[in-house]
């Protein structure tokens, strides 16, 4: 009688130690397989990343060409590109002037460092601020465009156009289509 206890003893001591592995490895598997499903759905439609109190700086030859901060940045670094919220950007000239710009939203390319920035756009460079809704960066040729209405204000002086292109190393703008122009002679 004592043997036959000892076995049914051991007997159900061998199915509780069986049920445990068991759900051990079945509660791995489904956590594993639920994590597999998030890092994919991740990576097709969620940003890799997401950053608050953004900074991002471009050099080049050691020299610091433009500084760009955002509240928020989405990365989706598969897509090389950050989605931007409360855009500040200082780009400094060849002689040290700065070009300040403001907008609400943007979205920079991470790889080529070209940039759209939109909502509320304003461009402030010494002496005059530019306004539009819209402006694109092109870093390779180091140019602001916009095809949405333009408006810059100066001392004593506003001009507004269809689009506009700034060329930043040759502190040039360029206004097309429809131009309007209000100025107040110096005396």
């Amino acid at each position: 009688m004592k043997h036959r206890t000892r076995y049914k003893q051991a007997g159900l001591l061998a199915i509780v130690v069986i049920a445990v592995l068991l759900a051990t490895v079945f509660v791995r598997f489904r956590m594993q397989t639920g994590h597999e499903e998030q890092t994919e759905k991740e990576n097709t439609s969620e940003a890799a990343l997401t950053i608050n109190g953004f900074e991002h700086t471009a050099t080049q030859d050691g020299k610091t060409e433009w500084v760009l901060n955002a509240a928020t940045a989405e990365i989706y670094s598969n897509q090389n590109r950050a989605v931007l919220t409360d855009i500040e950007m200082t780009a400094f000239g060849s002689d040290g002037t700065e070009v300040k710009l403001f907008a609400d939203t943007g979205e920079l390319d991470t790889k080529t460092r070209d940039m759209t920035v939109e909502k509320s756009v304003v461009a402030r460079y010494p002496g005059y601020e530019l306004r539009t809704e819209s402006l694109h960066y092109e870093h390779e040729l180091h140019i602001l465009y916009t095809d949405q209405k333009v408006v810059i204000h100066g001392e004593n002086m506003r001009i507004s156009g269809d689009s506009a292109i700034v060329e930043l190393q040759k502190d040039q703008v360029t206004l097309k289509g429809h131009i309007n122009s209000w100025m107040d002679p110096v005396e």
